[in-house]
């Protein structure tokens, strides 16, 4: 029975320990269960302030105890009743098992936006402000077991600080099923490539007779991955330090190979450190027939181990150095490409390319000579011809062609025009392309080669005939890979053609009888004829352009062009002969009634002047000269009228009714008195002034018209980095800023304690690169309310860079010394972005500052201000002088200019252009009226006046800013 017993002891023994270890199985199963049906990291926080689980203090300690003498009795009755269940069983009471206990800590991790620690995303590399990330840990203790338990113990440990956490819980003591949960915040840098490790013990015993001590623990781990950018950058200066792409074409063929320095720049644009893995630079030169070479350069070498590693807002650079030919047409491109990693994250590249294509400088010229092949005389040189028969001549011109550069070329077209230019103007043109007389082959020419030389005559040109021979040739030429040049020469051959004219005179009476051989008349008066040959004895046709006589007495030169005229026709012509409508020479006659009972020497005397086409004047003279034969006993009175009264103090008296006396043996009647003449009236003494403005522009007008109400409106808002500004200070307060810059890129501030600047007298303005103030300066110095100031990089001489992209200004009462960067007596300061990447506009203020001109590559100068100038024209039209200008204004919108003294007087028909200017705003659209007045006085006093007005509209029809207009709208 014994045996019995102690067996059936040992099997429930037995039996109960295979319960215990069954129940601490399902107890793990059900903690792996737990972890995959958690509510998340906050969903149990509501369940736990819904249960019923005692509260702090004495509350909670006495229904602990309650609890403790609860399950104590229930373990009681539990041993008692499987021990009297057991058969046979033994009377001794058998040994009480320990309490089962199973406890449990989790941790989780969550961001601010609910992402799971292990996947919180990368931050932006230029948003280093997204690196510090607050993640809140939870740690939750669950009771799995079946008995209750007492969490003794809960700690935390995280790079090698420990933390305890067991003041944190709501209750210690765990119902079976139960759990507890304690959260704490943390805020991390998630770009350094930190691995954050997190560990949470537990440690419980259970409640009962027999407590057991449980444990457990937790960790949770992430990484997260460092961001990482960078950026490089290729610059290049020749051996002056010019930039590469703006190096200037070599003069000289030594000058064709130059070093071009090129500086490879690596920085770090991100939130995290780096180190440079790999760092190349490829140069690749390309031929103008498109095959290249490619030369890979490893850069990284050049940086020392120790100092590849580079933080944010941290730059490398390295130089090397490229022999270049500007000569050949290369076109040279450099490549840079570099690889960098974080700490634990991920590499990042950057790429840059750097290409100058010097064009190869092409330089020619051509020259034309020309002889007579026949004498070996310069064409314009060739005597003029004495003979008809020498007129003709040949020419024989050369044409040469030269490369006066550095570089080779190829010629591509020489083109030769030949124009005759007739006296009348009209022209023959014969134009050819003499390539095709220089063989492909020879058509490349280089420096120091012989002249190319290109040879034609032209036959049988006429040096009579008053042409002008011009002949131009153009040349054009390609350098490899460069950009054409051309070169022109001209030769004129303008032959003055030879002039001789000649004129003879003669003298009839009516009985044919020469003059010379006239007797004593029984008729006194008679008419005589007088006849005038004349003849081209040259090569040239010549054209009379005077022609006069003059007999004597009485006297007096008389034009007898107009005889010549009707005989041959207007223009009066004479070629050689053969060349005419009419024989030569071509004679012209007059009659002229003359006394010859005088006994006078009469003479006639004629000249004639004439010039061949584009040629020089010739003159001839002829004279006839005979005495009158001894008068008659009883000479007649002198026929002819009677010569009008000299002018005297007298008045010429009036004729009478009595015709005048015919001439005859009886003297005519003596006239009788005549009365004297009425005065003609004094003319008006009068002034008569006119005025008339017109208004022009050198700025763009709508078809060019340089009208002034044509003006095209300008675009004021900056599309390029400048390289100079203009500004005018307005003096004031910030609060008249007016600009659409975003609030990161434009702030101003007044000085609290000093006040801001005030609106009249002189303050010191010193401005300078926002990321480097020290490093450059684009204007100091002192400046008066409403003056203007320059602003440009490397002031005052102005190097010609373009600004960074955030400019700073500071203004002060007066002069800050030597640092004005760190002199805090500022009144106003300034910071404004001048990239022209962000709204940058003329009329733009910032602050007391306000932008009026910029200057770019892009758009060269752009101002605010145009000018436009009136041209006045004052007119006499009266026939008295205005001999004292008492008036005289231009008055643009009320704002009158004085130009009174610009005229001291105005002759009669006399006319004057004075001219005036104003400066108009184009960033306000607005009319514009503008009059002018004028009053004048005779030097009696008498006036007279004018006034003329006109309108005009310009400037761009939108306020500023924007101020942005399409001219084709306008």
């Amino acid at each position: 029975m014994m045996f019995t017993r102690a067996a059936t002891l040992l099997g429930a023994v037995v039996l109960l320990s295979a319960t215990v270890a069954t129940v601490d199985a399902a107890a793990n199963e059900n903690k792996e269960g737990r972890k995959k049906n958690k509510k998340g990291i906050f969903g149990k926080l509501m369940d736990r302030n819904n249960r019923n689980d005692g509260a702090d203090g004495a509350n909670s300690d006495a229904n602990d105890g309650a609890i403790l003498a609860e399950d104590e009795g229930y373990w009681e009755r539990f041993l008692q009743a499987t021990v009297d269940s057991i058969p046979s069983a033994s009377p001794s009471a058998p040994p009480t098992p320990g309490p089962q206990c199973d406890v449990t800590v989790e941790i989780a991790c969550q961001d601010d936006n609910g992402v799971e620690c292990q996947d919180i995303p990368q931050p932006e590399p230029e948003n280093p402000e997204d690196c510090d990330v607050d993640v809140v840990y939870e740690y939750c203790v669950s009771n799995s077991g079946g008995v209750p338990q007492r969490v003794t113990k809960l700690e935390r440990t995280r790079n090698g600080e420990t933390i305890d956490l067991i003041g944190l819980l709501g209750t210690t003591l765990l119902q079976p099923g139960d759990e507890e949960c304690v959260t704490e915040t943390e805020t991390i840098d998630v770009c350094q490539g930190t691995k954050f490790s997190t560990t949470a013990t537990v440690e419980s015993t259970t409640i009962g007779s027999s407590p057991k001590l449980c444990e457990d623990n937790d960790m949770y781990m992430f990484t997260p991955e460092a961001p990482c950018k960078t950026e490089v950058d290729i610059t290049c200066v020749d051996s002056n330090g010019v930039e590469c792409q703006d190096s200037p074409e070599p003069v000289d063929p030594e000058d064709c190979i130059e070093p071009f320095t090129y500086t490879f720049t690596v920085e770090n644009v991100g939130p995290t450190c780096m180190t440079l893995n790999t760092w190349t630079a490829t140069f690749i030169v390309e031929e103008p027939n498109g095959q290249s070479t490619a030369n890979v350069i490893d850069l990284l070498p050049k940086v020392p181990p120790n100092e590849r590693e580079i933080c944010p807002g941290e730059t490398l650079s390295v130089e090397e150095t490229v022999d270049t030919d500007k000569c050949s047409g290369l076109k040279y491109t450099t490549t840079t490409e570099v690889e960098a990693n974080p700490p634990n994250g991920s590499s990042c590249q950057a790429t840059d390319d750097y290409m100058v294509e010097p064009e190869a400088p092409c330089e020619t010229e051509t020259e034309i000579t020309c002889v007579n092949p026949e004498t070996g005389i310069e064409c314009d040189e060739i005597p003029v011809p004495e003979d008809p028969e020498d007129c003709e001549v040949p020419m024989k011109y050369t044409y040469t062609i030269e490369a006066t550069g550095p570089a080779c070329m190829t010629i591509n077209s020489f083109i030769r025009t030949y124009t005759i230019t007739g006296p009348d103007g009209q022209t023959t043109t014969q134009e050819d392309d003499l390539i095709g007389l220089i063989p492909v082959e020879d058509r490349e020419i280089c420096p120091d080669d012989e002249p190319i030389m290109v040879m034609e005559t032209f036959e049988d040109v006429d040096l009579c005939a008053g042409n002008t021979y011009t002949t131009n040739t153009l040349v054009e030429a390609n350098p490899p890979n460069g950009d054409a040049c051309q070169a022109t020469d001209e030769y004129i051959v303008t032959q003055n053609p030879p002039c001789d004219v000649t004129v003879e005179v003669t003298c009839e009476d009516s009985e044919g009888t020469d003059c010379e051989d006239i007797e004593a008349p029984e008729d006194c008066v008679q008419d005589l004829t007088y006849t005038y040959c004349i003849d081209n004895p040259g090569p040239t046709c010549m054209e009379v352009t005077d022609f006069v006589r003059t007999i004597t007495p009485p006297g007096g030169e008389v034009s007898i062009l107009g005889l010549l005229t009707a005989e041959i026709g207007n223009p009066p012509l004479i070629c050689p002969p053969g060349e005419n409508a009419f024989d030569l020479p071509i004679c012209v006659s007059e009659e002229v009634s003359t006394n010859l009972c005088t006994n006078e020497k009469i003479s006639v005397t004629t000249k004639i002047t004439a010039a061949p086409p584009n040629g020089e004047m010739c003159m001839d003279t002829g004279m006839y000269m005979f005495t009158v034969p001894t008068p008659a006993p009883t000479p007649p009175p002198t026929p002819g009228p009677t010569p009008p009264p000299t002018p005297g103090p007298t008045p010429p008296p009036t004729p009478g009714p009595t015709p005048p006396p015919t001439p005859g043996p009886t003297p005519p009647p003596t006239p009788g008195p005549t009365p004297p003449p009425t005065p003609a009236p004094t003319p008006a003494e009068e002034c008569n002034v006119e005025v008339v403005t017109d208004c022009s522009t050198q700025a763009a007008t709508v078809g060019g018209s340089g009208d002034c109400d044509a003006i095209i409106p300008i675009i004021t808002r900056c599309d390029q980095r400048a390289t100079f500004m203009e500004m005018l200070y307005n003096g004031g307060d910030c609060s008249q800023s007016f600009n659409i810059q975003e609030a990161d890129k434009f702030d101003c501030t007044d000085s609290a304690t000093l006040g801001p600047p005030g609106n009249s007298g002189q303050y010191w303005i010193h401005v300078v690169p926002k990321k480097d103030p020290t490093g450059d300066v684009y204007f100091s110095g002192p400046v008066n309310v409403g003056d203007v100031f320059p602003m440009c990089p490397g002031y005052p001489a102005c190097s010609g860079d373009r600004f960074e992209a955030d400019s700073t200004v500071y203004i002060f009462a007066s002069d800050p010394g030597a640092d004005p960067v760190n002199n805090p007596n500022w009144n106003q300061l300034v910071n404004f972005h001048t990239s022209c990447s962000q709204n940058l506009f003329l009329k733009d203020k910032y602050g007391s500052t306000q932008l009026v001109i910029f200057f770019n590559e892009e758009q060269g100068l752009v101002s605010c201000f145009i000018t436009a100038t009136f041209a006045i024209t004052l007119t006499n039209e009266g026939e008295v002088s205005a001999d004292e200008i008492i008036l005289f204004t231009n008055t643009v919108n009320g704002n009158t200019t004085d130009l009174t003294d610009a005229v001291q007087g105005v002759e009669p028909g006399q006319q004057i252009i004075i001219t005036t200017q104003i400066l108009i705003d184009m960033t306000v659209r607005q009319d514009y009226i503008v009059t002018t007045d004028i009053i004048g006085a005779t030097e009696r006093g008498k006036q007279c006046s004018d006034s003329y007005t006109f309108t005009f509209t310009a400037g761009n029809d939108l306020a500023s800013p924007p101020g942005i207009i399409d001219p084709g709208s306008f």
